[in-house]
């Protein structure tokens, strides 16, 4: 079992209720901008004056965008509101731009658990969409909350797209008990060099729910992941532990600690991946020899395919053979394996930007050959640039880690999404994430990157709370506003007798001779039904919170 960092959300907590219930506003959604930048300290969260990244993740709603101005930024992102299937939660980079959340490395403190806080977190939030950002010297890069391995009470329809996890001491991707989750065009790197809380790997898929069609792995590379801890993970791409269904297409995933793709007690989907000399830690265990695809057991057997892939193991002792325990044949379509020795329909594999591309010499090995049903459109389009053979000065850093991830030049070329170029695939699938055929991929230029305009925003709401209810008593108080705000609001205290509570979720009535002070309002926007019945709202949220408890407990 891998460890999860992610806490349960209690139900109860000011965060649940306000989860619960601005979820069931009815008012249409608004297209709110928020700009943000590392000392922004404003409350317009304008280009001008941007605010700070907590205070606009607190502060965004469903359909709305949070934009990351250049930079580094010191803190992590831990949202607590959630998107709908029609308008999501956007937080992505700004058009050139390269934000960087950066967390403490190997000096993190740790909670009473023992463990150190990730970059991005969420709990309970979903229909989030993350596109841009850097997340790196975390616990885990990016992450959800845990649940169970035989559940989907999780939060889940989370997407990451042209983000990087790098150095973090346990997991770059990590997605948990839920389904509806995508990594397209992704970057993850020297995660797992923890020696106390890592068994894991780049990007893990554990207990993830759903068909093949609803969690989704494209475009992305994986290099260099370990498992410092264990030592028997620490590898590229993981399908872990009851994981229903997941597709994997168009991947690269090299010198990784474990395999490239391993699977345990789950199935997957796994087309056009380029794969070479993993198996890369000399101390790997639990198996000793991971190879480049390690099938666990035999339900991983029985419910996964692979085809149009390569795979090169290096034939050293911990990567003797590309497919390790592999399925029946019928499983393994069309593709192309070696378990030592040359590599000729690779670039340069080993060069100082690795390059993974077929060359023109190997259009007899590689061209044409794939089968076409269930391959991808596009290939990967990964520029080689975007890594470089460099000290990579992570925390933990293993000694076999020999690639650093090219900051300087993704930011000089407009960030992480100008490291991808997919092309189409023509005249019938190639082997491998990418494609022969075609013109030649157009990588982007140093200092081509040509800002958008600034979308139009919609006026921002105010920043003040909901008004609470009447502290007074007498027949009953006076009902509050609750026109609701985005941050919480001040509750009224309780009557005597007790008042009537207000109509928003500033507070609800008082309960006894001089009824105490009153929950602080969610600043949540007024419902339809609210207004006018103040008797049936404490019940209404009664059963929200035991409807909360069962879920969760």
């Amino acid at each position: 079992m891998r460890h999860r960092t992610n806490q349960l959300v209690r139900a109860g907590t000011p965060a649940a209720l306000c989860l619960a219930l601005s979820c069931l506003s009815s008012k249409a959604q608004a297209a709110y901008y928020y700009f943000v930048a590392p000392d922004g300290a404003g409350e317009e969260c304008t280009r001008a004056a941007p605010c700070a990244l907590s205070s606009a993740v607190e502060r965004a709603t469903a359909g709305a965008t949070v934009i990351l101005l250049d930079g580094v930024y010191a803190g992590g992102m831990f949202p607590q509101n959630s998107g709908t299937p029609e308008a999501w939660i956007t937080f992505r980079a700004d058009d050139c731009a390269l934000p960087i959340l950066e967390g403490e490395g190997e000096a993190a403190a740790m909670d009473e658990d023992g463990n150190t806080a990730s970059g991005v977190y969420m709990n309970q939030a979903t229909y989030l969409r993350f596109i841009g950002i850097v997340s790196r010297h975390w616990d885990s890069g990016f992450t959800n909350g845990w649940t169970g391995e035989t559940t989907e009470g999780s939060n889940g329809h989370i997407e990451y797209i042209n983000c990087i996890g790098d150095g973090n001491s346990r997991t770059a991707f990590a997605m948990y008990s839920a389904r509806g989750f995508t990594v397209r065009e992704c970057i993850a790197a020297h995660s797992g060099g923890s020696p106390t809380h890592s068994w894991s790997s780049g990007i893990q898929l554990y207990a993830v729910k759903g068909t093949p069609e609803e969690n989704i792995v494209e475009r992305s590379v994986s290099f260099e992941n370990a498992d410092n801890q264990k030592k028997n993970d620490g590898s590229g791409f993981i399908v872990d532990e009851e994981t229903t269904g997941a597709t994997f297409r168009s991947n690269i995933g090299f010198g990784n600690g474990g395999s490239c793709m391993r699977l345990t007690r789950s199935n997957a989907v796994m087309v056009n991946f380029t794969c070479y000399h993993n198996g890369a830690n000399p101390e790997a265990n639990s198996p000793t020899n991971p190879g480049e695809f390690y099938w666990t057991d035999q339900q991983s057997r029985d419910g996964s395919l692979l085809m149009n892939t390569i795979a090169a193991a290096s034939g050293s002792s911990t990567d003797p053979e590309a497919l390790r325990n592999p399925p029946d044949a019928s499983l393994l379509v069309t593709n192309l394996t070696v378990d030592s020795g040359e590599t000729p329909f690779f670039t340069d594999p080993a060069g100082v930007n690795p390059d993974f591309r077929p060359p023109a010499a190997a259009a007899a090995q590689v061209e044409n050959l794939g089968t076409a049903e269930g391959a991808p459109d596009v290939d990967i389009g990964f520029d080689p640039k975007c890594i470089i053979k460099a000290d990579p000065g992570v925390p933990y850093q293993q000694s076999w880690w020999e690639h650093s991830i090219d900051y300087e030049y993704i930011r000089s070329i407009g960030g992480v999404a100008k490291c991808f170029h997919p092309k189409p695939r023509t005249g019938g699938p190639d082997l491998g994430a990418y494609e022969l055929s075609g013109e030649p991929h157009a990588w982007s230029t140093p200092g081509s990157c040509v800002p958008g305009p600034d979308p139009v925003s919609d006026p921002l709401p105010p920043v003040t709370g909901g008004t609470g209810g009447s502290s007074t008593g007498g027949t009953a108080g006076a009902p509050g506003t609750g026109t609701g705000g985005d941050i919480v609001g001040t509750g009224g205290s309780g009557g005597a007798p007790p008042g009537a509570g207000g109509t928003g979720l500033g507070a609800a009535a008082g309960s006894g001779p001089v009824g105490p002070s009153q929950p602080a309002g969610c600043g949540c926007r007024l419902l339809p039904w609210q207004s006018g019945v103040s008797g049936a709202y404490p019940l209404l949220l009664l059963g929200l919170l035991l409807a909360r408890r069962r879920r969760v407990g």
